[in-house]
């Protein structure tokens, strides 16, 4: 006979939605033509929980129209993650055509946040279930969220128009990232 005690404790995991904006349609048009020119390298179209056009997952890992969004939104991103240190993980863009969506779907395997960039303003916004709220597309707007956070995007339905967004994961920085 084996003999074993199990102690569980339930965990509440606090999550957040953080929603920005970053004024820039210059930028935001470089980031789309970026998006288009990758897809034209790799792609992951059809692939993920994006059922539309994608890129690679670290296809804007180390682009500078990325960075320099980043960069506008450093103090937001830290504001929203507590002033932690954190790196890019994960940087890819989507777009979205005629009856394109994305399954409902979480980002767990990333540690500090993840979010979402929107490039125009045509698309159905991303629901977030858990908070049953939608964020709308509008150009600069992103919205950050706890990577635990579910999510998805409902059919595009805005005829020949297409729906560009980034995607991305931050991991927490530990000090043998740079290593």
């Amino acid at each position: 006979m084996v003999d074993y005690t199990i102690i569980k404790k339930p965990e509440v995991l606090e999550t957040f939605i953080c929603i920005g904006k970053i004024n820039n349609n210059e930028l935001m048009e470089a980031l789309k033509k970026d998006i288009d020119d990758e897809l034209k390298k790799e792609n992951m179209n059809y692939q993920t929980n994006v059922y539309g056009k994608m890129t690679k997952f670290n296809a804007l890992n180390n682009n500078k129209n990325f960075h320099e969004f980043c960069s506008l939104a450093q103090n937001i991103f830290l504001a929203a993650t507590n002033n932690k240190g954190y790196i890019c993980r994960d940087a890819w863009g989507n777009i979205y055509e005629k009856d394109d969506f994305a399954h409902e779907h979480d980002h767990r395997d990333c540690s500090a946040f993840s979010g979402v960039l929107y490039l125009g303003d045509y698309g159905p916004g991303t629901y977030f279930p858990k908070y049953d709220m939608t964020v709308k597309d509008e150009p600069g707007k992103f919205a950050l969220f706890h990577p635990y956070v579910k999510h998805s995007v409902a059919k595009f339905n805005y005829g020949k128009k297409k729906r560009y967004t980034i995607a991305f994961n931050f991991d927490d920085y530990k000090k043998w990232d740079n290593v």
